[in-house]
């Protein structure tokens, strides 16, 4: 067994593994209008063209090929923002404004920060000017929700805490002085529901004694550290205290004072019982659980720096894994046999932006000679095939897509699956590399991610947010009330399996569990399919055996398929990533790891 445990002495510890497998309402918008922005930073695609509708509480703009992007939005912040105006009892005093782009990359070609003196933090999660969203698109729906959320809930806290006018804000932002985590917090509690990732980073917080310093917290542990004591507020006191806190703590310019005043608390009490509690639900709750082992692929580990995206060769003598700190990005290749490492690729910039870490994607040829990485480069999708003989790499451009998420090779090596966005939705597509010609599996509003050729290519098993196991097109529309044409798209995803080779358009459905997300299938052995799942609170991988049988016989035979799951792992920390090597037994697991 080889292990690989990276260790940080900031940021929650991340760990890549190499083991030995064993199976053990109408919406009426006014009108349409065209518009382009003024001065821009450099881009790519310079003939953009954008478009907007205006709306009762709200306006949406998009360029061309956003459309579908700007009626999700539409039809998803109509009802955040009642929701949320009911939480906190209070209402927008002036329009929300939610700037749709297709990718980051187009977000970071913007002028944001160039059309106006507001401050803005181009590395911030929320992408925020007054009351602008900015949102882009990275091919998960969910993603986007969560932008919408953060981008409705930071207008709203803004206003109550600053006031609606420019005026107010200029004096309360004088006068009103806040930990980071009272703000950043709220803002995080109101647009996000207490998940997997969030108990994660708290989780790794609070067992380290990173959040002991409560009030000097900054960034993203200011954050997290702040949903949590929101949360244990609102689980303790109500919802409905939240308001009569933020109000309070604007009138008194003081949060000790409005604590006191509406708990009937001190702060300090307070941050001590929030602490207590956290600590006494952590420190047992993972005593029964699987240790994570201690053999060394990376060992020694700089500051800040991101490790991500291992894969391991089908002949498990290779693994690939990229860097990237501030945005620049190195990829790597390490003999697992010598433990040699050669640095075979880099790209970017050390800037104060934010980082797309779905890049480099990498697919490794079957017969471990060379790989595949997929690379955005000045707005545009390159194939860069790397052989490992020659040490040359050699690059293609991809045309017709707007952005790639997974990619992986056929038994034979002549097809690349992939999981890409087109026209601001995210299909399957099939790219054969002798004719540079796609063939297009799902064309819908549904997300499909984590796609793998299984069974001699025969099948494609992935994971999708999809409601029913049947594909056709399906399409948004401004109407709130579902047709058969307008769906909802769930929030949390399920395992399916496609045939491939008969191009059955009824999928094979592995897994049907509501409230539960089900993400990274990979192919364990002949009628076994490895994933990931935060069933139990913490991403762990199971498995899935899945077969067949005769259901009746008329002019042809009809199958009915069946599948049993039960847990592989039972780590105290969640599995980020993992990636099989069939042939020899292997697998790499990228781990959340103190």
């Amino acid at each position: 067994m080889i292990k690989n445990q990276i260790k940080n002495s900031i940021r929650p510890l991340i760990t890549l593994l190499l083991l030995a497998l064993g199976l053990s309402a109408f919406g009426q918008f006014y009108n349409g209008s065209q518009l382009e922005f003024g001065k821009n930073r450099v881009q790519y695609n310079k003939d953009r063209l954008w478009f907007y509708y205006r709306f009762e509480k709200f306006n949406t703009y998009h360029y061309s090929g956003g459309k579908n992007l700007a009626i999700y939005t539409y039809r998803y912040a109509n009802e955040q923002i009642t929701r949320m105006e009911d939480l906190l009892d209070y209402n927008l005093t002036r329009k929300a404004h939610f700037l749709i782009f297709q990718s980051l990359n187009d977000l970071k070609e913007s002028n944001i920060g160039l059309i106006s003196d507001e401050q803005y933090n181009v590395g911030g999660v929320t992408h925020l000017i007054g009351n602008k969203v900015f949102l882009y698109f990275d091919g998960n729906h969910s993603n986007l929700e969560k932008q919408i959320r953060m981008g409705i809930a930071n207008i709203l806290v803004n206003q109550m805490l600053m006031g609606g006018d420019v005026a107010s804000a200029v004096k309360n932002s004088t006068l009103l002085s806040l930990p980071e985590w009272f703000q950043n917090g709220l803002i995080s509690y109101l647009a996000e529901p207490w998940n997997t990732e969030l108990d994660n980073y708290v989780r790794d917080g609070i067992l380290t004694g990173r959040y002991d310093d409560f009030n000097t917290l900054k960034g993203e542990d200011a954050t997290y550290a702040g949903h949590s004591i929101w949360k244990y507020i609102a689980d303790k006191y109500g919802k409905r205290v939240i308001p009569n806190i933020v109000y309070m703590t604007k009138a008194s310019r003081n949060i000790e004072s409005s604590f006191l005043y509406i708990l009937g608390i001190s702060y300090n009490s307070l941050v001590k019982e929030w602490r207590d509690y956290y600590n006494n639900m952590y420190k047992y709750s993972g005593q029964n659980q699987k240790k994570i082992g201690n053999d060394v692929v990376q060992k020694r580990l700089k500051e800040k720096k991101k490790y991500y995206n291992p894969r391991i060769s089908p002949d498990g003598k290779w693994l690939v894994y990229a860097t990237n700190r501030l945005g620049k990005m190195k990829i790597y290749l390490k003999n697992l046999e010598t433990g040699k490492r050669d640095k075979i690729f880099r790209q970017g910039h050390k800037l104060d932006q934010k980082v797309d870490y779905s890049y480099p994607i990498v697919a490794w040829h079957p017969t471990s000679k060379l790989f595949t990485m997929v690379i955005e480069r000045r707005g545009e999708n390159y194939l860069y095939y790397y052989d490992i003989d020659k040490q040359e790499l050699e690059r293609q451009e991809l045309f017709k897509i707007q952005k790639i998420l997974d990619v992986d090779y056929n038994h034979k090596g002549s097809k690349l699956l992939l999981s890409a966005v087109k026209n601001g939705q995210t299909d399957l597509f099939v790219f054969n590399l002798g004719s540079e010609t796609f063939e297009q599996i799902t064309n819908d509003v549904y997300d499909e991610w984590h796609a793998r050729f299984i069974n001699n290519s025969d099948d494609i098993v992935f994971s999708s947010n999809r409601h029913n196991d049947t594909l056709r097109d399906v399409r948004l529309n401004w109407r709130e009330k579902r047709t058969k044409d307008s769906v909802e798209v769930r929030e949390y995803s399920d395992i399916f399996i496609y045939h491939y080779d008969t191009k059955d358009r009824v999928l094979w459905r592995l897994t049907n569990t509501p409230y539960v997300n089900e993400t990274h299938p990979e192919e364990f052995k002949k009628g076994y399919v490895a994933y990931l799942s935060d069933k139990n609170g913490i991403k762990n991988r199971y498995i899935a055996k899945f077969d067949s049988a005769v259901s009746y016989v008329d002019t042809v035979v009809h199958y009915r398929f069946f599948s049993r799951t039960y847990p592989l792992s039972d780590y105290s920390r969640s599995i980020l990533d993992h990636d099989i090597s069939l042939p020899t037994g292997k697998l790499v697991e990228h781990i959340f790891h103190n």
